[in-house]
């Protein structure tokens, strides 16, 4: 941009200042990872070569900051200002000497930020967001947002980048010093830059820009991605057109492989900006070359994994970007979205058994940050899977998403898959949820309360609430009004006697003291429960081809132990059934749900069309597929409508067995 729209602009945004402002909010650390919500801090910068005395200066009129009085910033240096001092020294260690501390926090959805002198007039103005045209992996992907000019205008984001990204997720940026990002001249602004989801194979890809400011050159830069390497990085100069146009076009490619691309634009001064900014989540756009997808009984899902991507994570935490891309065809229209640099680790070492995906949150795949592309070895467990959820939904219970997919993966045809939402913050708030509180997996291997009871997100000490939670319920077991009393201050009864009610109508034996999610909504400090991993429901009890359909009706309550050691399905309490589902208060409101469930939702005259219909879809792809590949179609139909029957039979006999229970009668 010109460096006379440069000045206009900054005398906008800082009417009470003459030129480049001497001080300026240099960078803004807004958002730290893993929930280290206390790690924020902002860093002041002297542009000049005199020191500068700040005393009493102010952000967003002091309620920011008030710097302390007799605080000067160097010639040419730098003063930082921290939410929390130890946070801070524990993220970046001791090297950088804080001048004083926030009166607030940072707001993560974006402020804007006003620096005023020590008479109240505007030095500098911030204006920042959390999403583009702003740098998103500030977002709490690690990164700070840094100034790249000092002397351009501080609310324009095209002024601001992210820091480099670190190899795993921790608080980054460059408190203290030199900005990664400096430039003593505003670089070209590189703009309306043609973005597609998918091109068609063996043509040309156009792609044009606009270039801002006294530019040089602009340049075209795209690589070749496919499942077995990822091309060098090829450049195309791109031809100038008239009002700041710029345009150049990718080769023909096949179809099947994923073009990563990206522009450069150079200044007359050298100052270079690339679009987008190379230490963003997504350093390039992308664009999946294909044949037109047409309307499909399921979901077209490809997934191209990173070499990175392609062995199991093990400890290690993901890093903030991925190297993975998933594309997902809508099933009636064929309409593509493309997420790129997506984590795509494998679910084990079994070939064949999916991937678990993190997508990033200002880009959620079917409004899902994470889930699991899964095949647990049978059909039924599948299908088991997508209906179970899908009664929890119905009962008003939240639930993962499940989506039927057809998956290639790395170039091969898969097969079937199921796309299932995993329950993270993104959940929470999709279902109204506030996500602030603390979530946790309950598994039945790891030993003790810590041990079986996985944290997944939230602050402060680790299950330190969910210990206390417990203490209470033990200490009012033999007084039952009292405990009662601890229940409904503390527990979201409705939500949580749902939960129960639907796990019993599944006979699902396997999820009381494993395989569900526990969380604490610590707003309004309640605890609530979330299903995961049905496979074996839907009358699945590890017996054969036995239905298990005489679950008992107050299976995971204390003291409910069936036949002693018991059938190979059985399973203790957790730690919410076991004293709940004995408490007589709750009963009686487990009880009602139980009815109403079985009197509305869980019948013949709801179920048998959602089985038919879901099942109807899957054969009818399956056949098709076969079909495609020479195979008989007519087997792979069957090998879906088989399993209608069952679940069927199911709903029947289970609700039969239940209706017969003398505790349901009124």
């Amino acid at each position: 941009m010109p460096a006379n729209v440069w000045a206009a602009l900054l005398l906008t945004a800082a009417p009470a200042a003459a030129g480049p402002p001497a001080v300026v909010v240099n960078e803004v650390f807004y958002h730290a990872p893993n929930d280290l919500d206390r790690v924020q801090w902002v860093e002041l910068h002297n542009t000049t070569d005199q020191p500068v005395a700040v005393g009493g200066w102010t952000l967003d009129k002091g309620k920011v900051l008030t710097v302390p009085a007799g605080t000067s910033i160097p010639a040419r240096g730098f003063l930082v200002f921290a939410l929390d001092a130890d946070e801070f020294a524990k993220a970046y260690g001791d090297g950088v000497k804080l001048a004083g501390t926030l009166g607030r926090p940072l707001k993560r959805g974006g402020e804007k930020l006003e620096l005023r002198d020590d008479r109240g007039a505007v030095v500098d103005v911030v204006r920042y967001g959390d999403d583009a045209p702003w740098p998103v992996s500030a977002d709490g992907y690690s990164a700070s947002l840094e100034r790249i000019c000092p002397d351009a205008p501080g609310d324009s984001p095209e002024n601001w980048a992210g820091t480099p990204l670190p190899t795993t997720p921790r608080p980054a940026g460059t408190p203290g010093r030199a900005n990664a990002a400096y430039a003593a001249a505003p670089p070209p602004v590189v703009s309306a830059v043609t973005q597609a989801a998918t091109v068609p194979p063996d043509r040309p890809f156009p792609v044009s820009a606009k270039a801002s400011g006294e530019v040089r050159e602009v340049t075209l830069l795209y690589r070749v991605v496919t499942p077995e390497r990822v091309g060098a990085e090829a450049s195309v100069p791109m031809a100038k057109g008239a009002d700041g146009a710029w345009a150049a076009s990718i080769p023909e490619q096949p179809a099947g492989v994923l073009l990563r691309y990206r522009v450069r634009a150079i200044g007359a001064d050298g100052t270079k900006r690339l679009f987008p900014a190379e230490h963003d989540l997504r350093p390039t756009l992308s664009a999946y070359v294909h044949d037109p997808f047409g309307p499909t009984p399921l979901a077209r899902a490809v997934l191209i994994r990173g070499r990175a991507d392609r062995q199991p994570p093990g400890d290690a935490p993901r890093p903030p970007r991925g190297s993975s891309a998933f594309v997902h065809a809508d099933p009636k229209t064929g309409a593509v979205e493309l997420f790129d640099y997506v984590h795509a680790a494998p679910r084990n070492r079994r070939p064949g058994d999916g991937a678990i995906l993190h997508f990033h949150k200002d880009k959620p795949c079917r409004g899902m940050t994470a889930a699991t592309l899964m095949y647990e070895g049978s059909d039924r467990w599948l299908l088991a899977e997508a209906l179970s959820y899908d009664l929890y939904r119905r009962a008003g219970n939240a639930a993962p998403l499940a989506e039927f997919v057809r998956l290639t993966a790395d170039g091969r045809p898969a097969g079937t898959y199921l796309l299932l939402e995993r329950p993270n913050k993104s959940f929470l708030r999709r279902n109204g949820v506030d996500p602030g509180g603390n979530l946790y997996k309950v598994n039945w291997w790891g030993g003790g309360l810590e041990g079986t009871h996985e944290r997944k997100s939230g602050t402060g000490p680790a299950h330190d609430d969910l210990k206390e939670m417990i203490d209470r319920l033990a200490k009012t077991r033999r007084k039952p009004d009292e405990q009662w009393k601890v229940i409904q201050k503390h527990v979201d009864v409705d939500q949580m006697a749902t939960f129960f009610a639907v796990s019993d109508l599944l006979s699902n034996w396997d999820g009381y003291f494993n395989n569900h999610y526990i969380y604490h909504d610590t707003k309004r400090d309640r605890w609530q429960l979330y299903p995961w991993d049905h496979d074996q429901t839907w009358g699945d009890g590890m017996d054969g081809d036995r239905l298990l359909v005489d679950m008992p009706l107050f299976y995971g309550a204390e003291g409910v132990n069936p036949g002693g050691i018991g059938p190979g399905w059985w399973r203790p309490g957790g730690v919410f059934s076991t004293p709940l589902l004995a408490n007589p208060h709750f009963k009686k409101v487990y009880l009602e749900k139980v009815r109403k469930l079985l009197a509305e939702t869980f019948t013949e005259k709801v179920y048998h069309p959602v089985v038919d219909e879901l099942v109807g879809r899957l054969a009818d792809d399956a056949a098709a597929d076969a079909k495609a590949r020479g195979e008989d179609p007519a087997a792979a139909r069957a090998r879906w409508t088989d399993q209608a029957a069952s679940f069927k039979t199911f709903v029947t006999k289970r609700r039969a067995w239940l209706l017969a229970r003398p505790e349901l009668k009124r």
